[in-house]
C-alpha cells in the first residue's frame, strides 16, 4: 500500500523561500502602485505567499484547503480581475494556477501511481481544446477558459492521488458537504437582506456566494445528491445526531434550489429522487410530490415555469420578450446557419461561439451571448470531434464508475446520477464557465474513480486502468 508523508522543507527550500521573499519585498512598491487602492485586488500578493508555503508544507493539504474554499470565495475573486495582456486575471486565476502545479508536481513525485483510466477520460478533450485555443479568433479569452479546464483537470488528478484508502474516499465526500455550509448560510443572509438579485424577466433569484444563480443551483444539486448517499449509506457509519442533521439540512437545501428559481437543476434533482425512490425507498415519490405542491405556493417559482409556455412562441425578438426555450433556439439556429460546412468537423477556435455571436445573432445587441448549450458551443467551436471527445470523457466515467455497484449500490447510483445530471444540465446552460461547480464535480468524479480502483476485482481491472 503507498501512504502519503507530508514533509517539511529541506534547508535549500528555505533559503530559497527567503530569498523570493526578499524579491517580493522589493517589489512591493511597484506591486502597491499598480493594484491602486483596491483592497481586494492587493490580497494576491500576500495569497500567493501563503500558498507557496502551505505549498512547501503539503500539496494535499493545500488541494484539500483550495477545493473546500473554492464555492465560499467564487464573488471575492471575481472582483479581483485586473486585465493584463488582454487577459482578465485575478485571485481566482492564481488559486487555479496552484491547482495545476499542485497536480504538476504529484505527477512528478510518483508518476506509477497516474493511472491510464485518468488519460483515457480526458487525453482527447485535452488535445483537442488545445488546438481550439490555437486556432480561436480570441485567444486571450480562448486561453483563459483552455487554463480554467485544465485546473478542473487538475483538479481531477489531484483527488486521484489523494485517496488512496477507503477513508480517503469518505474524506473527500464530506470535505464537498462542509463547503456548502459557507454559501448555504450566505443564502439565508442574502434571502434575509432582499430576497437575492434581480434578473431581467425573472424576478429575485438566489445566487449566495456565486456569480450566478444557475452555478448556486448546480452546486446545490451536487450537494443534495451527495447528502442524501452520506444520510443513506452504509459506507458512512453515522451516529444518530449526525443522520439527524443531515436529514434536516436536506429540506433546507431544497429550499434554497427552489428560491434560484434555475429549472434544469430542479429537473435534475427531480430525476434523482425518482431513481432514488425506484430503487431503494418508494416513499421518496410522497416526498417529492410534496416538495414539488409546496414550491408552486413560494413566489416566483412558479412563473419560472409557466415561462416555458409564456412570450414569443418560436418568434424572433429579444431576449426579455421571448420564453427561454425559444431564444436558446433561436440563437443556436443563428449559430449553425451561419456555420461553414468545412468547420463542422473542428470548428471556430475556443470560445468562438461567444465572440461571433453578435455577427450572427442579431437580436445580441451586441452582446457576446454564451451558446447556453455545451454541445452547440462544442459544434461550434470545436466541431463534431469536440463534441465526440466531450461525450467521451463522461462515457469513460460512467465506464470507471461502474464498478462501484459491486460494493456500494447507492454510492454508484450518486456518482452516476452526478455524471448524467452534468450532461442534462449541459444541454441548457454554459456549464464549461461554472469553474467552482466544475471543480467540485471533478475532485468528486477523482474521488470516486479511484474509490473504484480501491475494489478492483481482477475482472473489474480492465475498466478500471483502461
Amino acid at each position: 500500500m503507498v501512504t502519503r508523508t507530508s514533509r517539511l522543507p529541506t534547508v535549500s527550500a528555505w533559503i530559497g523561500i527567503i530569498a523570493v521573499a526578499g524579491l517580493l519585498g522589493a517589489l512591493l512598491p511597484g506591486y502597491v502602485a499598480l493594484m491602486g487602492d483596491s483592497p481586494l485586488k492587493l490580497m494576491a500578493l500576500p495569497a500567493a505567499i501563503v500558498l507557496g508555503f502551505l505549498l512547501a508544507y503539503s500539496r494535499t493539504t493545500l488541494l484539500l484547503m483550495l477545493v473546500f474554499s473554492r464555492g465560499a470565495t467564487e464573488v471575492l475573486f471575481d472582483s479581483t480581475r485586473m486585465a493584463v495582456g488582454g487577459m482578465q486575471i485575478g485571485v481566482g486565476g492564481l488559486i487555479n494556477g496552484f491547482a495545476i502545479l499542485i497536480a504538476l508536481l504529484l505527477v512528478i513525485e510518483k508518476p506509477q501511481l497516474l493511472s491510464k483510466t485518468v488519460w483515457k477520460v480526458w487525453a482527447p478533450f485535452l488535445v483537442l481544446i488545445c488546438f481550439g485555443t490555437f486556432v480561436a479568433p480570441d485567444r486571450s479569452t480562448a486561453a483563459r477558459l483552455f487554463l480554467q479546464l485544465l485546473s478542473e483537470f487538475a483538479v481531477f488528478v489531484g483527488a486521484w492521488y489523494f485517496v488512496r484508502t477507503d477513508n480517503d474516499y469518505r474524506t473527500c465526500i464530506k470535505l464537498i458537504l462542509w463547503s456548502s455550509v459557507i454559501p448555504v448560510a450566505y443564502g439565508f443572509i442574502e434571502l434575509a437582506s432582499g430576497g437575492g438579485h434581480e434578473y431581467a424577466n425573472e424576478g429575485l433569484r438566489l445566487r449566495s456566494t456565486f456569480s450566478h444563480p444557475n452555478v448556486f443551483a448546480f452546486f446545490l444539486t451536487l450537494i443534495i445528491a451527495l447528502t442524501l448517499y452520506v444520510g443513506k449509506g452504509r459506507s458512512f457509519a453515522l451516529g444518530p445526531v449526525k443522520r439527524f442533521i443531515l436529514n434536516a439540512y436536506l429540506p433546507l437545501l431544497l429550499l434554497m434550489l427552489l428560491l434560484t428559481k434555475t429549472r434544469s437543476a430542479w429537473v435534475a434533482c427531480a430525476a434523482m429522487f425518482i431513481g432514488y425512490a425506484l430503487l431503494f425507498e418508494r416513499r421518496y415519490f410522497v416526498y417529492l410530490i410534496l416538495a414539488g405542491v409546496a414550491g408552486l405556493f413560494i413566489p416566483g417559482v412558479g412563473d419560472r415555469l409557466f415561462d416555458l409556455t409564456q412570450g414569443g412562441g418560436n418568434s424572433i425578438s429579444s431576449y426579455d420578450r421571448l420564453n427561454s426555450f425559444a431564444w436558446r433556439e433561436s440563437i443556436w439556429r443563428s449559430g449553425f446557419d451561419s456555420m461553414s460546412p468545412i468547420h463542422y468537423v473542428y470548428g471556430y477556435g475556443l470560445e468562438a461561439f461567444k465572440f461571433f455571436s453578435p455577427t450572427f445573432f442579431r437580436e445580441s445587441n451586441g452582446v457576446n451571448w454564451g451558446a447556453h448549450n455545451v454541445y452547440v458551443q462544442l459544434f461550434f467551436d470545436l466541431g463534431v470531434l469536440g463534441v465526440m471527445a466531450f461525450v467521451w470523457m463522461y462515457g469513460q466515467l460512467l465506464k470507471g464508475l461502474r464498478s462501484v455497484i459491486a460494493f456500494d449500490r447507492l454510492g454508484s447510483l450518486m456518482l452516476s446520477f452526478v455524471v448524467v445530471a452534468f450532461l442534462l444540465m449541459a444541454a441548457s446552460d454554459n456549464m464549461l464557465d461554472y469553474l467552482s461547480f466544475n471543480w467540485y464535480l471533478w475532485f468528486l468524479f477523482g474521488a470516486g474513480l479511484s474509490y473504484a480502483g480501491l475494489h478492483a476485482t481482477p475482472r473489474d481491472e480492465a475498466v478500471v486502468e483502461g
